[in-house]
């Protein structure tokens, strides 16, 4: 009977937001119907990795242009390696206890916390997979209740000082009409609210599909003559002519303000595992020039908030003062249910470490409030 708790694991986790709470049934059917010896429960650990990971082989080969050797090497890697450690885990396990539910409680438990945190010290990016936590299904599912949709045709005041607007990316494929377009759905925004003071239009990474430069180009000056006063407008892109670099740009009406230059690289992709360059012909197509990864963490500003680009949430920690964190991102380049997981990741550090997420992403933005019943919208 343990199966049925694996399938309802992870029919939530494709299905998350029609399925979500079946995330649930699974970890109690899991519970209620233990395993009677530690290979059955290796088996239905490697059922959840696979389960989850499938759909990473055709997302090396289309989106990180890996080799066959890659879309097969890489994949095949992480299942020997996380089938090492669903072994060790359940074999220790079972060595220190006798009562079965005891000890499948006790597996599964070690299990998604090493896999989650601890398990891919090789990986420049985050320290484990962390979609793979159960609850993660049932925060998608439950999403309309702990966030509040951003509109792109009006303001929300987040307090009493400060408005969003989200700002959705353009889909042209010339530069020049891009930027146009940006510049006209800028000077068209709706007007602002009274008595607020500040705001901010926030934007996904996907907003500008060219490389940007940390100097004043033509575009940005567009751009910056469409904004109202006190408005800053933040968003993710490419910068120093490659699609390498990515950044969070914030500008207000004159140049820009503040570049803010991605930490957490994803490996090969956007970085190379101590520039081993010999592990990157071998695996993928492109040998490019890659972008270089300084400290983790994000900028805080002066006001308590600040913005993290993509993968940089998947090791995010609260500062001392910090209040709201912006997450830029462009989840295009994952499967819908991926995706949903990803955003659902964000809901989780908002109620973990007791602070407002704002997510801004390729098709929505939302917010995550820390107090997630207490939300209040623009009147």
């Amino acid at each position: 009977m343990w199966q049925l708790g694996i399938l309802f694991l992870l029919a939530s986790a494709w299905w998350p937001q029609t399925l979500g709470f079946l995330s649930l049934v699974g970890v109690v059917a899991l519970i209620l119907f233990p395993v009677r010896r530690w290979e059955q429960g290796a088996t239905a650990s490697m059922m959840l990795l696979a389960g989850h990971l499938w759909w990473l082989p055709g997302w090396l080969y289309s989106h990180v242009q890996t080799t066959f050797l890659g879309t097969i090497g890489i994949p095949l890697f992480l299942t020997v390696w996380f089938g090492a450690i669903a072994i060790a885990v359940w074999r220790g396990v079972w060595l220190f206890s006798s009562t079965p539910r005891v000890k499948t409680g006790a597996a599964y438990l070690l299990f998604y916390t090493i896999i989650t945190y601890a398990s891919t010290p090789f990986v420049s990016f985050t320290t484990g997979y962390p979609l793979l936590m159960p609850h993660l299904p049932f925060l998608a599912w439950i999403k309309p209740l702990i966030s509040e949709p951003l509109r792109a045709d009006a303001w929300w005041a987040y307090d009493t000082t400060h408005a969003l607007l989200y700002f959705p990316p353009v889909r042209i494929e010339s530069r020049a009409q891009a930027a146009y377009a940006i510049y006209k759905r800028l000077f068209a925004i709706p007007e602002v609210l009274q008595g607020t003071k500040k705001y901010w239009i926030i934007a996904p990474e996907s907003l500008f599909p060219y490389a940007l430069s940390s100097i004043i180009s033509e575009q940005e000056v567009l751009w910056c003559s469409a904004l109202p006063q006190q408005t800053r407008f933040i968003f993710g892109g490419f910068y120093k002519g490659t699609m390498k670099n990515h950044a969070v740009f914030e500008l207000q009406t004159g140049p820009i303000r503040e570049l803010f230059e991605k930490k957490n690289l994803v490996d090969f992709f956007e970085t190379t595992i101590k520039t081993n360059s010999y592990l990157t012909k071998l695996f993928f197509q492109s040998c490019g020039t890659f972008a270089t990864s300084e400290e983790h963490g994000c900028m805080l500003r002066e006001e308590g908030w600040c913005y993290q680009l993509c993968a940089d949430a998947l090791l995010f920690q609260k500062k001392p003062g910090m209040r709201l964190v912006f997450v830029l991102a462009n989840e295009t380049v994952l499967p819908a249910w991926v995706a949903a997981l990803w955003q659902s990741y964000i809901a989780a550090i908002a109620l973990c470490q007791d602070i407002d997420v704002v997510w801004v992403g390729h098709g929505e933005g939302r917010i995550y409030r820390k107090n997630f019943f207490c939300y209040h919208a623009i009147p």
